[in-house]
């Protein structure tokens, strides 16, 4: 092969990797050129092995887009060894590869060994749908998403999750730090590695907030939250916590109350389906698909004076009628009954 432009430096012996990178920002620039369209990584013919490599940082929240155009990328296989970070009011949608329990729907495939796989940063604002994913995470402490902190600005808003499979490796599956509009339909979850089926397995999906490093005048917690249809297996399903700022009172973090959850199945588990851990109540309705007792786990922010009222324990309880039913008694429309104690 001769190149047209020759290489200022030769070198030998070293490993080149690939890098669809570039290419990929440039189709999206162009899309944004055209005031929006579809981006496609298309199926491989007759693949068993091949995929698209990625091995820099594919970030499309920096990229200009002067006319505020929205962009559809569309991903057969995809293999990310580091992270794509997704620009606002955009989608991210797989064409059928594969396939996961309990995921009624054929997916698109993303793996690879980046921490996490998808981010979600401050450019990315919200306004964003990942959709028919399956995320596959070998390596020890991966997790498939991350939606980041927007320090001073609370968090990212407006993300919608469907019909897609995730997976953490010893890791929460989803992290999401502050913000609010969160809907999870029709889609599972699951932690393995070493942790997996186990009580200390970390949650699936965490919602949470920074840490008192990155801010000193109070954090989110994200709240209004939507799960509908969605199956978690092993360990705890979700968890509500400002373990990040538990040093500092209960009035220092903000947020997480209005959360649903709606035809949820947990299988497997070795703790509630959701657990809640920042010292306040919040209103919490849960139709469960549970054919054994669940509880909802919550353990206090430190105590501090004169805030007694959110450093009790708060107890949620979905009582199986262990076959005794009626024909009232549905399995599959369960209300938790919420009682917060106070003083």
């Amino acid at each position: 092969m001769t190149l047209a432009n020759a290489a200022s430096r030769s070198v030998t012996s070293q490993i080149v990797q690939h890098d669809n990178a570039p290419a990929l920002k440039a189709a999206w620039t162009a899309a944004y050129a055209a005031h929006g369209g579809v981006v496609t990584i298309p199926i491989i013919p007759g693949n068993t092995t091949l995929t698209f490599p990625f091995n820099s940082t594919t970030d499309l929240s920096v990229i200009p887009n002067p006319t505020a155009a929205t962009v559809k990328l569309v991903v057969a296989i995809a293999l990310l060894n580091q992270p794509w970070v997704l620009a606002g009011f955009s989608e991210l949608e797989g064409t059928a590869q594969t396939s996961t329990s309990f995921q009624y729907s054929p997916l698109g495939s993303i793996g690879g060994n980046t921490h996490p796989l998808i981010l979600l940063n401050r450019n990315s604002a919200g306004g964003i749908k990942i959709s028919k994913i399956k995320f596959a995470t070998g390596a020890v402490g991966q997790s498939s998403v991350l939606l980041d902190q927007r320090v001073g600005g609370g968090g990212i808003v407006g993300v919608i999750f469907d019909d897609d499979g995730f997976s953490g490796n010893a890791a929460p599956a989803v992290i999401v730090k502050g913000g609010f509009d969160f809907w999870f339909t029709h889609g599972v979850c699951g932690v393995g590695g070493s942790e997996n089926t186990q009580w200390y397995a970390h949650p699936c999906i965490q919602f949470t907030n920074a840490s008192t490093y990155l801010s000193s005048i109070g954090t989110q917690i994200p709240g209004r939250i939507y799960f509908e249809r969605s199956n978690f297996q092993g360990g705890t399903g979700m968890q509500l916590d400002n373990i990040p700022a538990s040093n500092q009172p209960a009035t220092f973090t903000t947020g997480g109350g209005n959360i649903f959850l709606n035809g949820v199945l947990h299988d497997l588990q070795r703790r509630p389906a959701p657990s809640h851990r920042d010292g306040k109540c919040h209103r919490l309705r849960h139709h469960a698909e549970r054919r054994r007792d669940c509880g909802f786990d919550q353990r206090n922010a430190p105590a501090t004076a004169g805030n007694d009222r959110h450093d009790r324990s708060e107890q949620y309880f979905c009582r199986e009628q262990q076959g005794r039913g009626t024909k009232s008694d549905d399995f599959r429309q369960r209300l938790v009954r919420v009682a917060c104690l106070h003083k």
